[in-house]
């Protein structure tokens, strides 16, 4: 071996040795600041007693692959299925309104654990980029950001060191990955056995004597505030001087959705809106498919009188001194009670995902229209898994956009208005006829 070669051989051995104590360092320098930054969020926490965003943040989760002894649901064998264990500094799967999983995420642990798991499989977080950020800490991202108040780009990367184009990222993965995942759980009961349990659930509730009405739905519409449209603004803004976006919705007894239409625009009238929906253009065609047991669908006044929706009785009728008035006062009275599910649909979802409750700060039209419709699917999947929203948003409205009559649309089709007037009168308990 020459000179040379020799010389050289050393001065690949000193660059690999180098190397390998840089990488070192490089690994216990991260470490330290890592305990270092745990240190700091213990102490503040302990002596000051006022967490932060930054000690919240979804980017100090930690997941830790293992593999469950029973299978968490009928979605996954033991074979194929990896389940990561979630761990955050600083929260509790508890009540408490600051530090909680359910304050923080609007759902528990086990219901937080589910999500991440079962989304980190579609194929929407699945990419072998070097820079890429694990699936569990994108999903935590964007459920955080629906839990929440719009609290803007710049205030999410400084708190959560998430840049505008990732932020946006994230929350179109999770949202297409939440259609994708859970779709089926919107679904509009045709099975006999499952509409005869919604109308068991409206007549009785969980007691034994008779509280509303036996339909199989609960029928309204939402507005939502959007940001101004670049082309046709006007046709945008509702009745309220506000730019919006209508979410027609049937839900069952629980309040669970069992109908979604999302994309009209809050000018449009709720009837109007619902004229252009597969209930209308699809279900009511065909009712033997779609409404078994010859059910029906509660609905306010807005909304045109027909065999399958059924509206309260007008104030005129309701006013009038004559024997049948008061029946039919009582009869709105127990219609109003049993339509309140839907009423509290919107509320649990707004006051649960409280990125939809004020202003929805997105400029396309397509996004709006995907985070509206995960937010209902996920809204399913929380009343599916027993978790409430917390004691402190149950009084939170959902300020709910009643639509005024329109006598217009009322009068489109007076044989269908007249065959539902003869049917609100048989299923009225309260008049004389059917006592």
């Amino acid at each position: 071996m020459s000179y040379n070669d020799k010389l050289y051989y050393y001065y690949q051995l000193i660059s690999n040795q180098r190397n390998l104590v840089l990488a070192e360092y490089q690994q216990l320098t991260e470490s330290q600041m890592a305990f270092n930054d745990q240190m700091f969020l213990y102490y503040k926490s302990t002596f000051l007693d006022s967490p932060s965003l930054f000690e919240l943040t979804p980017f100090l989760i930690q997941a830790r692959l293992t593999y469950p002894t029973e299978p968490v649901n009928n979605r996954f064998s033991f074979a194929n299925y990896h389940y990561f264990r979630i761990s955050q500094p600083f929260l509790t799967d508890d009540d408490n309104p600051r530090t909680s999983y359910r304050a923080m995420y609007r759902m528990n642990r086990t219901t937080f654990e589910r999500v991440v798991n079962e989304l980190c499989r579609d194929p929407a977080f699945q990419s072998r980029a070097v820079n890429f950020i694990p699936p569990y800490v994108q999903i935590s991202c964007a459920i955080w950001r629906l839990a929440n108040c719009h609290i803007g780009y710049r205030c999410a990367h400084l708190t959560i060191g998430v840049s505008h184009g990732s932020y946006r990222n994230f929350t179109q993965r999770f949202v297409k990955a939440v259609v994708n995942t859970y779709k089926d759980l919107i679904e509009w009961p045709k099975n006999e056995q499952r509409v005869a349990e919604i109308k068991n659930g409206f007549m009785y509730g969980e007691g034994r004597t008779v509280r509303g009405l036996p339909a199989v739905g609960a029928l309204d519409g939402k507005n939502f505030v959007i940001e101004s449209r670049t082309e046709h603004a006007e046709d945008w803004r509702d009745r309220k001087g506000n730019f919006a976006m209508k979410l027609t919705a049937v839900c069952d007894d629980k309040s669970k959705f069992t109908y979604i239409s999302v994309g009209d625009s809050g000018r449009s009238h709720d009837a109007a809106a619902f004229n252009l929906s597969e209930i209308a253009t699809v279900a009511l065609e065909n009712p033997r498919e779609y409404f078994p047991l010859d059910g029906y669908i509660l609905a306010n006044s807005a909304y045109l009188l027909s065999h399958y929706i059924i509206v309260p009785y007008p104030a005129s009728e309701v006013l009038e001194r004559s024997g049948g008035a008061s029946a039919k006062k009582k009869f709105n009275k127990i219609h109003s009670s049993t339509r309140m599910a839907i009423e509290r649909a919107f509320g649990i979802l707004v006051s649960r995902w409280r990125f939809l409750s004020k202003h929805i700060y997105i400029k396309d039209t397509g996004d709006i229209v995907g985070i509206i419709t995960a937010c209902c699917i996920l809204h399913n999947l929380c009343i599916e898994m027993n978790d409430p929203v917390l004691e402190e948003d149950k009084d939170v409205t959902s300020n709910v956009d009643v639509a005024r009559p329109d006598n217009s649309i009322r009068s489109v089709n007076s044989t269908a208005y007249q065959n539902g007037r003869i049917r609100r009168d048989n299923i009225n308990p309260y008049l004389p006829s059917q006592q």
